[in-house]
């Protein structure tokens, strides 16, 4: 190879390496800078919030795997509430760094602000975010975090509309669907008792002429998953219950009495209330519908010159749940 051809070959070589390097840096300072697009880090398992707005105040903990709000009220937390907001802050909320220094805070909306955020993570790390004004042209909003200015997206801004009503638990029996050893269901007018005797349901009443003990556990896992649809304090019953459901212990003692009552014609939902808890709230038809379902279920159906067949059955064919 003449020397001409080697020296043009090093100074191609030498111009590829130097065009890989600068790309690796250009790219290493894109992840740095995602990193940065975002309120809180998504790396940070947070186990506190404090969401201040004027004079409301929302005080969120979390103790193991769930939330409790400690202010305005103490009670359970909606873990599925409280997700939602830290995904506003970890990552629907993109952020832009202005790289403004030594910023007026009054010029941005900032001084004395009525929005605040603050939150500290399990490794210790503690943040506040102020939320200001917006800009000229009113498609994001001012915030500061530590001594930086940020443009923020304005969906941020559901996080502060939230309610304590909407963020406390909405399960109607979370936490004890292990302790039930029996229950006594009452649905228009007809009653069933439950009894488990270690993995076995023995079930009575009136509710129907036989029963199916392996479908008893679905009135359990129903109420395990079973949400009010809105809560709602205060509520005034009328009339009798349409369906009563008493869960107790291997003590006897009640764990949960559940009434709910006739559908309400203008809002189409069923108010309902859980005495034990205090709860009060609806219930939406779909919620209604898997409650009735279920109860029915208990039934065994006699079918004449064949085998007998539940009403979650059709035909010879597995019912799927």
């Amino acid at each position: 190879m003449k020397p001409k051809t080697l020296l043009a070959l090093v100074f191609v070589l030498l111009a590829l390496a130097i065009g890989n390097y600068v790309l690796s840096l250009r790219e290493s300072k894109k992840k740095e800078v995602r990193k940065e697009e975002v309120l809180i880090p998504e790396g940070i398992k947070v186990n506190y919030l404090l969401i201040r707005n004027g004079n409301k105040t929302i005080e969120l903990v979390r103790k193991g795997d769930d939330w409790f709000l400690e202010k305005p009220i103490k009670t359970k937390a909606d873990g599925m509430e409280v997700d939602s907001i830290l995904f506003r802050l970890q990552s629907l909320a993109k952020v832009r760094d202005l790289g403004v220094k030594n910023f007026d805070p009054k010029i941005y909306g900032l001084e004395n602000s009525t929005k605040t955020i603050e939150y500290r993570g399990g490794n210790g790390s503690w943040g506040k975010i102020v939320f200001g004004g917006e800009n000229p042209a009113g498609t994001h909003i001012y915030a500061s975090k530590n001594g930086r200015l940020f443009l923020v997206e304005k969906i941020v801004l559901d996080v502060f509309r939230r309610t304590p009503e909407e963020i406390r638990e909405k399960r109607i029996f979370w936490g004890k669907v292990d302790d039930v050893d029996s229950y006594i269901i009452s649905f228009k007018g007809k009653k069933v008792v439950g009894k488990k005797g270690g993995d076995r349901w023995t079930l009575k009443g009136n509710l129907c002429k036989t029963y199916d003990p392996m479908k008893a556990d679905y009135i359990v896992d129903d109420f395990g998953f079973l949400r009010f649809k809105e809560i709602k304090g205060n509520l005034s019953f009328k009339g009798t219950p349409i369906l009563v459901v008493v869960f107790k212990n291997k003590k006897g003692e009640k764990i949960m009495d559940f009434k709910l009552y006739k559908k309400d014609k203008i809002s189409g939902l069923f108010p309902a209330c859980e005495s034990i808890s205090g709860l009060t709230g609806y219930l939406d038809q779909s919620r209604f519908n898997i409650l009735k379902d279920d109860i029915e279920k208990l039934c065994k159906m006699e079918v004449k010159n064949g085998p007998k067949k539940d009403k979650g059955q059709k035909g010879g064919g597995k019912e799927s749940r």
